[in-house]
């Protein structure tokens, strides 16, 4: 049966936290890129979204990092209880169709890119942040033909449970010969 249900989860202090660790990942690039190359202009070499993410967290608090893995710790415990009352958790995979050339483009400046990257994945950073299972498959498509991906997200450990989920979806609605009107094969 399939019912509707309200995650569980503040989405404003999980989505700080996320950014958090996501600008602490950023920072390591930017360390690794000029311990590699010490004397290029990082700009020439890195995206202003990664350049921005580094700055941010560079700003951020001492013990910010720390404090963000902790709250993403509950975040985790709280996505787990969730799945006390269903088993798989349906969402979109992305917010929008597929993004336009040069829509997400990697020059484009940090506010920019960030305010798009975020609100197109919005629905996928939190399998990410509580290490679960999660599939997407195709099973819709766009006015242009494009597929539109349906996700699925288990409780941790339940890897089995979606890999047999999606072998009754194809059975149900095949997509491995179904193509777009424009694709690359």
């Amino acid at each position: 049966s399939v019912s509707e249900a309200r995650i569980a989860i503040d989405g404003a202090g999980f989505e700080a936290a996320f950014f958090t660790l996501w600008a602490a990942g950023a920072a390591e690039i930017v360390q690794s890129v000029r311990a590699a190359a010490p004397d290029a202009p990082i700009d020439q070499l890195l995206e202003p979204l990664t350049l921005g993410l580094a700055a941010e967290y560079a700003a951020a608090p001492p013990g910010a990092l720390e404090e963000a893995v902790g709250a993403l710790r509950l975040y985790e415990r709280q996505y787990a209880a969730m799945f006390s009352d269903f088993d798989v958790l349906l969402t979109p995979v992305l917010a929008a169709p597929p993004p336009r050339i040069g829509e997400l483009a990697p020059d484009l400046p940090m506010e920019v890119g960030f305010a798009r990257v975020r609100e197109y994945v919005a629905y996928t950073p939190l399998e990410n942040a509580a290490g679960a299972p999660a599939m997407s498959l195709p099973l819709g498509e766009s006015r242009d033909g494009l597929p539109i991906g349906a996700h699925f997200a288990a409780a941790q450990g339940q890897e089995r449970l979606l890999l047999e989920l999606a072998y009754e979806l194809e059975m149900a609605r095949p997509w491995a010969q179904r193509r777009p009107t424009v694709w690359a094969g």
